[in-house]
């Protein structure tokens, strides 16, 4: 009787680990939906006051598990599980099939998936404990990273097709199987519940580095497809070593909260290899102490009110944090915002310290298996990827674009890489200037856009940070490069840290261009940052000929700053063989009906033609192309 009692034991523990990872990755992806929409929301508002006013609005959107605790309504039965599971998977296929998301869609769905938490969290912890709610957090982030790694980081929720649309489907289908065919027999003894809420730090460190292929990426300066890898590595090695039940006692609890909280500190400052072993570094870490602060104990069941409050109380926690770090780049704050991943970790560290004794985390073995399988979709992607190469300068026209794609995002508040790709794609470009280009920022959904756009048309790009290393400025080159050069801009009244990318291209015959593309500071507020940086930019060309210099200057024709490019000898194409009035804006503002904050300046030994300002709606920008002739 004792060996089949324990395999209906490891059934139901594995079904509350499956259903746990696979309702993760439903709401992680209703998440990633609704962040860029409030900022769009944040945005239409505009100013300080824009951005206040959608994190207040977030907040509260996020504050929503508590609603199942209202009357017990999330519950610990069968028909509260199944019911919430249904609700969270019939709101991600909703927004699977309403193209493009409103925001109150991608509002009502994710307000349905977090009251949706409750219950699921509460049957996992019945069937499994909370080793089980652990492992299956763990296997739902890998499984989720692996969806976006296929998809280079482009989330399926902004997807139209079967693919796409089969993987929503499938998530739900198998997530309410998982429901039905949980066992709630069992009452397993658990931690306070009060603890659930250290998930919600723990999630922010996720979202904004941990499981973020973008971030580490850009971060470790690799490819995408091997950045996924080491994401999907990472949770393996955590696994791992969770696995090895080793004896924590408060005192090394404290120990590895302080490496976690300096480790969270310098995870912004950290690139290449050192980056990639920070971040599986802090994983392990944060798994170890979550072990420890989760363990079980002899108490009484938790009523589903209080479960449902720190249910609440993390995601709200979560909410706060991600919104913290990210509007430091908007509204500039009184502190750096490298202190948050640090108090997210301290956080979830701290947890693990009041535990008595000495605990040994519960880990099974077997589940390092599923992230060390999902390895497989990089690797696939990897071998599947195009071939990026640069020809030959011809020594005939060349097609220069600029453009600022505002992350990926277009003016509905839609991430849609494609249609930016095929704006740029139908001038037949040779050298394309990028701005604001995101790679892994939550209000961009996350996209790693330097590397999707790079590989959807089939050029190598360079790139530069302009606030942190996931968002900047790139270059894609069909020209062979010979040199490059980046460097950081005058920071003045911030709050992002402007910057630029210079490069020497092989325009053929023996001839070469220099480019250098920039994204500058706005004049308001400061108006001398900008003449700065302008000043800073013209001694980096330092009149080199032939050359372009062009990017989002947040310059208006009638500004003083202008004379400083035509002073310095350079000539706007714009003004030269285009209309001067012609906005670069997709929606000029009122007061400026001739709304240029995008140039291209020339050297006058260019022959220049063909100038195009091409209206489309992938941008709040438009994109500005010449072809130029050496």
């Amino acid at each position: 009787m004792a060996r089949p009692a324990a395999r209906r034991d490891h059934r139901r523990y594995w079904t509350a680990i499956i259903l746990t990872a696979l309702s993760l990755a439903l709401l992680a992806q209703l998440v990633r939906v609704y962040v860029p929409l409030a900022f769009e929301l944040g945005e239409e508002i505009g100013g300080t006051t824009g951005y206040l006013a959608a994190g207040a609005v977030a907040l509260a959107v996020f504050a929503s598990p508590a609603i199942g605790g209202i009357g017990g309504m999330a519950g610990r039965g069968r028909v509260a599980l199944v019911s919430g599971v249904v609700m969270l998977a019939a709101a991600r296929l909703a927004i699977q099939l309403v193209h493009p998301i409103p925001i109150w869609l991608g509002t009502v769905a994710l307000v349905t998936g977090l009251v949706a938490l409750p219950s699921v969290v509460a049957a996992a912890r019945r069937a499994g404990g909370d080793t089980a709610l652990l492992v299956g957090v763990f296997i739902g982030l890998a499984l989720d990273t692996a969806i976006r790694g296929g998809f280079l980081t482009w989330d399926v929720a902004w997807q139209e097709g079967a693919a796409a649309t089969g993987i929503a489907i499938g998530l739900g289908v198998l997530a309410i199987v998982a429901a039905v065919a949980l066992s709630l027999e069992a009452s397993s003894p658990e931690a306070p519940g009060l603890r659930l809420a250290l998930f919600g730090p723990f999630f922010a460190l996720q979202l904004l580095f941990l499981q973020n292929p973008a971030a580490i990426a850009s971060q470790a300066r690799l490819s995408l497809p091997v950045a996924v890898g080491v994401v999907l590595a990472g949770d393996a090695l955590a696994l791992a070593i969770g696995s090895l039940r080793l004896p924590i006692g408060s005192m090394l609890a404290g120990f590895l909260m302080v490496l976690a909280a300096v480790g969270g500190y310098f995870i912004t400052e950290v690139t290449g290899t050192s980056a990639s072993i920070l971040f599986v570094a802090e994983q392990t870490l944060l798994l170890l102490l979550l072990a420890r602060a989760l363990i079980a104990e002899p108490l009484r069941p938790e009523r589903i009110a209080r479960l449902a409050g720190a249910c609440a109380l993390g995601s709200v926690g979560f909410v706060a944090l991600v919104f913290a770090y990210q509007v430091h780049y908007e509204v500039r704050l009184p502190f750096s915002n490298a202190v948050v991943p640090a108090v997210a970790a301290a956080t979830v560290g701290m947890g693990a310290i009041p535990r008595r004794g000495t605990i040994a985390g519960r880990v099974p073995r077997g589940a390092v298996v599923i992230p060390v399988a999902l390895l497989a979709v990089p690797a696939a992607v990897w071998a599947s990827g195009p071939t990026l190469e640069t020809v030959a300068g011809r020594s005939g026209p060349m097609r220069i674009v600029t453009y600022n794609i505002h992350g990926a995002v277009n003016v509905d508040g839609q991430v849609d890489p494609e249609m930016t790709a095929r704006v740029i794609e139908a001038q037949d470009p040779d050298v394309v200037l990028l701005q604001e280009v995101a790679r892994g920022w939550p209000i961009f959904g996350g996209i790693d856009a330097a590397e999707w756009l790079s590989r959807r048309l089939e050029m190598p790009y360079l790139y530069v940070p302009a606030a942190d290393e996931q968002f900047g400025n790139a270059v894609l080159s069909r020209l062979p490069v010979r040199a490059t050069t980046t460097g950081e801009l005058p920071f003045g009244e911030g709050p992002q840290q402007r910057s630029y990318l210079a490069l020497l291209l092989d325009a053929g015959g023996g001839q070469e261009l220099s480019v250098i593309a920039t994204h500058l500071q706005e004049s308001s507020g400061d108006p001398e940052t900008r003449e700065r940086q302008i000043l800073s930019l013209l001694e980096v060309w330092g009149g080199a000929s032939p050359a372009i210099i062009a990017g989002d200057m947040n310059m208006q024709p009638d500004e003083d700053d202008v004379q400083l490019f035509l002073e310095a000898g350079l000539v706007s194409v714009q003004d030269r063989i285009g209309d001067p009035c012609e906005p670069t804006a997709f929606e000029p503002k009122p007061d400026k009906p001739c709304d240029r904050p995008d140039w291209i300046f020339a050297t006058p030994d260019l022959g220049l033609s063909a100038f195009v300002i091409v209206e489309s709606a992938a941008s709040d920008h438009l994109l500005l192309a010449v072809t130029v002739t050496v």
